[in-house]
């Protein structure tokens, strides 16, 4: 409410609401239509409405009206809808009263005041949710005031897809406020944190809110406001920026430029968001292809000649990930807690490791072999390929006894599937 935030509502957040998203002209008839009342009963005119009818119509009113600032549910200026009713109603009656007798010159106010109603709802068509009155600074400026179901209820999603295609964009940044699901308006994303959080993988995280990937980016309103998030600030950055189009004003458009050539960046036991913004000067560009990993079980090694690892400085690799890193990492950095270092990323050039076929799509089995054996533990270790594009998938490995019975299992993996590239080859430890 207003760019503030609460868990427990505001007594005051309808009666906001309602001057706010309530038509200019609709707000001075009922303030036309108050004063007319009230002057009618001070000079105790016949033609007044009478008690009984005024009561029938403004108690339940001003009843529910009282009763709504007792609520935290404040979600919309649909909860107190059930007003206008009987208050359009009682304005219909005071105003035409307080008109008699009738004259082209006393009917002029009413006639301009219906005039703007009509036209009002003409600009707005279609998007009538996002409706906003001038106090608030129109439909453009309303999501500074109040979002959620006062503006945005997910309805232009539809939109998005068409939107692509016109302006030739293949994929967006999408971080979506709705329980739609983008796949079937056809739109080709790459989530961000989202509202319900069902667009990406948590242990993903691809977005720096000091420095967004290159590319266009979609976010809803109330996700723009942060309001469903920890961090309600994530979009800070592009509250402040100028969308270059909106989708019935409940969509917004950006677009980033890339600040250098790309990189391949692997994040090991961190995100992309704990990374200081000192990092980026290293990178030289905010346009990184981004893998992630658990160091104590996996290790990527992109397909390109060389790419960058980070890491924070107390994290330990497994020892037989640690042994391939050796003698490949340089151009080393330490800050905040983070080391950061380019390497060699095409360890396995001329080695011994051969490479198996598999088919088209699927990650590929390079190298299998057994890495320490005693009576109470083994460590496999396993080297894959990745052959066309990613999808999800899990190792399973089995230690079996001599006469087939199960002695010990391992299932999982210890790098995110999303960060997977063509060519990139994965090292993976399991212990049993």
């Amino acid at each position: 409410l207003l760019g503030r935030y609460s868990d427990s509502g505001w007594w005051y957040y309808f009666p906001a609401a309602f001057f706010l998203k309530t038509p200019l002209p609709t707000l001075i008839l009922l303030t036309w239509g108050a004063v007319a009342y009230l002057l009618c009963i001070l000079r105790r005119k016949q033609a007044c409405p009478s008690l009984l009818d005024s009561a029938a119509l403004l108690v339940p009113a001003l009843g529910y009206f009282v009763i709504a600032l007792t609520t935290d549910i404040n979600l919309g200026y649909r909860h107190i809808l059930p007003l206008l009713p009987f208050l359009i109603i009682f304005v219909v009656v005071a105003v035409s009263r307080s008109l008699r007798p009738e004259t082209a010159v006393r009917l002029a106010p009413v006639a301009a005041l219906a005039s703007w109603l009509v036209l009002a709802n003409l600009l707005i068509y279609p998007d009538y949710l996002a409706y906003f009155n001038l106090l608030a600074g129109g439909a453009d400026e309303g999501w500074h005031s109040l979002v959620d179901s006062n503006l945005d209820w997910g309805q232009d999603l539809d939109d998005l897809a068409p939107w692509m295609a016109e302006n030739s964009v293949g994929q967006v940044w999408l971080s979506y406020f709705g329980e739609a699901r983008p796949e079937y308006y056809g739109v080709n994303y790459k989530g961000l944190d989202s509202f319900p959080p069902r667009l990406m993988n948590p242990q993903t995280r691809s977005y720096h809110a000091a420095n967004p990937a290159p590319g266009v980016y979609a976010i809803s309103a109330t996700n723009l406001q942060g309001v469903h998030f920890s961090d309600r600030d994530q979009f800070a950055a592009f509250r402040e920026r100028e969308p270059v189009d909106k989708l019935g004003h409940s969509i917004f458009l950006f677009e980033v430029p890339a600040t250098g050539e790309q990189v391949d960046l692997v994040l090991a036991g961190m995100q992309m968001d704990h990374l200081p913004p000192a990092a980026f000067e290293h990178l030289g560009t905010n346009d990184v292809r981004l893998r992630w990993v658990d160091p104590q079980q996996s290790l990527i090694m992109p397909a390109g000649d060389q790419a960058w690892l980070a890491y924070p400085s107390s994290q330990d690799f497994h020892p037989e990930l640690a042994s391939f890193l050796q003698g490949s990492l340089r151009d080393r950095s330490r800050d905040d807690g983070f080391e950061l270092a380019s390497y060699n990323a095409r360890p396995f050039q001329d080695s011994e490791l051969a490479f198996f076929s598999a088919e088209a799509g699927l990650a590929s089995l390079e190298h299998v072999q057994v890495m320490e054996s005693d009576s109470s533990s083994i460590v496999l270790q396993t080297a894959w390929q990745q052959i066309g594009p990613a999808r999800p998938v899990q190792i399973f490995v089995l230690a079996l006894a001599e006469d087939g019975r199960i002695v010990a299992q391992w299932d999982g993996l210890g790098a995110a599937w999303e960060g997977w590239y063509e060519g990139d080859t994965l090292l993976q430890v399991h212990e049993l």
